[in-house]
């Protein structure tokens, strides 16, 4: 008679069996997320794209902003002539996610975006001035945040 390694209603059994689940549940939870964050980066980039023609259109750029959940300047020339932020600043998601950004926390979009430099200098504006539109997506310098923009 062949002798089982282990029984069925062991604390042995019971402990892999635990492991195997949280493991598969893991590794299921991530390949989720990345399809996730596949079509959102498609999403996002579409609607900067729709946000940056309402407004070059004559729609309200508070109105856009608000609308988008998003930052609307306005720039005519060298200067931005109108700033209006509606960013989410706490999504649904910052209690669980917040200890993954380590000791310094989650990335503020704010000084992010100042170390992205002058906006005549960036490649969606510089896009936009050749062919009317321009977007682009870049992660910050520390990587800890994705931005994207539309002109």
């Amino acid at each position: 008679m062949a002798r089982r390694l282990i029984r069925a209603r062991s604390l042995r059994w019971r402990a892999l069996l635990s492991l195997a689940t949280v493991v598969v549940l893991a590794v299921g939870w991530v390949w989720l997320a990345g399809i996730y964050e596949a079509g959102r980066l498609h999403r996002v980039t579409a609607s900067l794209g729709t946000a940056a023609a309402q407004v070059a259109n004559g729609t309200d750029p508070d109105e856009v902003a608000r609308q988008m959940q998003a930052w609307v300047r306005v720039v005519e020339g060298d200067r931005v002539v109108v700033s209006t932020d509606h960013t989410v600043d706490r999504p649904w998601h910052q209690p669980v996610s917040e200890p993954f950004f380590g000791p310094g926390g989650r990335p503020d979009a704010a000084t992010v975006d100042a170390g992205l430099g002058a906006l005549e200098t960036r490649s969606e504006v510089r896009q936009a001035l050749r062919d009317g539109h321009g977007a682009h997506c870049r992660a910050s310098a520390d990587g800890m945040m994705l931005v994207c923009a539309a002109a």
